[in-house]
C-alpha cells in the first residue's frame, strides 16, 4: 500500500510549482472551503463572512494567498456559476489577489475537475456579470496545481504542499464515483437535513488512517509537507516529523488556516468571538507557534 501512495505524492512533487520563499514572504493558506452554492447543502455557507472579512485582512496586510484543494464544492455541484453567484464578494476579493500575482490554487478530490485545462478555462477563466448581462474576465490564464513547492534558497529548505488526497483511494483514483455519490445521494439527504458521514472530516477511523500515511510518508521521504483534506488542523512541534495540516473553512463559526511570515509558520483560527457586551465580532486567534521552519529541517 506505501508503495502506492507514495509514487502519487512523489510524481505531484516533481510536477509541482515552486514558489520563492524568503525573509520578506508572507503567505496565508487555506484549504477544504467546499463553497458551494448557498443551499443547505452548502457546508461553507455560514462561515462566509468569516473568510471574506480575514481574505480582506491578508490583502491589505501583503499576504499572498494560496488555496490548498476542495475550496470549491465542484462534486456536488454541476455549474462554478452557481457557486460563483453564492459566493460572488468572495471571488472578486480573489481576483484581487490574481491580479496583483498573489494567488495560488492548487486542486484536491472534491475540485479534482480543475486538474484538466479544459475546465480551467470553462470555469475560471471567465464569469456572468448579471448586472451588465455579460462575461468579464476572472482568472483568465491561471495555471491551476496539484503540488506547490515554496523554497527558501538561503536558509536551503523547502515546503510542500498538497492536498493529501493521494493517499486515500476513494478520493484519488476512484473520486468519479465518489462524486457521484456525493452529487446524487449526500447532497439530496443534505437538502433534507442529513449530515454528510463520508468525508475524513466526519469519519475519525478514516481521518486516523490518512493521517498515518501522510506522516508515514514524510518521515521516509525526509519531506516538510502542508495538506488539507483530513480538516484537522495541525502544527507540531519543531522536534516532531513535519507533517503540517492547514484545517478547514467549514467548523462550525470558526476557519483555520497556516501564516507563514518568512521563516516562521503558525496556525490561526478566525471566528465569532463575544465581547464583553456579548457582541459578536469576527477575531484573529493564535493556536499554535509561531514555530521556526529552519528547526523543522534540521530534525527533519
Amino acid at each position: 500500500m506505501f508503495f502506492f501512495y507514495d509514487k502519487r505524492l512523489k510524481n505531484t512533487y516533481t510536477n509541482s510549482k515552486i514558489v520563492e520563499l524568503n525573509k520578506d514572504t508572507k503567505f496565508i493558506i487555506f484549504s477544504d472551503a467546499h463553497r458551494g452554492d448557498g443551499t443547505w447543502a452548502d457546508d461553507f455557507a455560514p462561515n462566509y463572512h468569516l473568510l471574506l472579512y480575514s481574505l480582506k485582512h491578508y490583502y491589505e496586510d501583503g499576504f499572498t494567498l494560496i488555496e490548498l484543494g476542495d475550496c470549491n464544492e465542484m462534486w456536488k455541484n454541476t455549474s462554478f456559476k452557481e457557486i460563483f453567484d453564492a459566493h460572488s464578494y468572495i471571488y472578486e476579493l480573489i481576483k484581487q489577489f490574481y491580479d496583483d500575482k498573489r494567488y495560488y490554487l492548487v486542486y484536491g478530490n472534491h475540485d479534482i475537475d480543475l486538474k484538466y485545462q479544459r475546465n480551467i478555462v470553462k470555469h475560471l477563466y471567465y464569469y456572468y456579470k448579471k448586472s451588465l448581462e455579460d462575461y468579464l474576465p476572472f482568472l483568465k490564464g491561471i495555471r491551476v496545481y496539484g503540488g506547490l513547492v515554496l523554497r527558501n534558497r538561503e536558509e536551503n529548505y523547502e515546503l510542500f504542499l498538497t492536498h493529501g488526497h493521494q493517499v486515500d483511494i476513494i478520493s484519488d483514483c476512484f473520486w468519479w464515483f465518489s462524486k457521484f455519490f456525493i452529487r446524487y445521494i449526500i447532497k439530496p439527504l443534505q437538502l433534507l437535513g442529513v449530515k454528510d458521514p463520508t468525508s475524513p472530516a466526519k469519519n475519525f477511523g478514516k481521518r486516523k488512517k490518512i493521517e498515518k500515511r501522510l506522516i508515514e510518508w514524510t518521515k521516509r521521504n525526509n519531506k516538510i509537507l502542508i495538506c488539507g483534506h483530513t480538516h484537522r488542523p495541525v502544527l507540531p512541534r519543531e522536534n516532531e516529523v513535519p507533517y503540517l495540516n492547514s484545517g478547514s473553512c467549514v467548523f462550525p463559526h470558526a476557519i483555520t488556516g497556516l501564516e507563514i511570515v518568512g521563516n516562521l509558520i503558525m496556525l490561526v483560527k478566525w471566528w465569532l468571538k463575544p465581547d464583553k457586551d456579548g457582541l459578536l465580532k469576527i477575531s484573529r486567534e493564535v493556536l499554535e507557534g509561531p514555530r521556526d521552519l529552519r528547526l523543522y529541517n534540521k530534525n527533519n
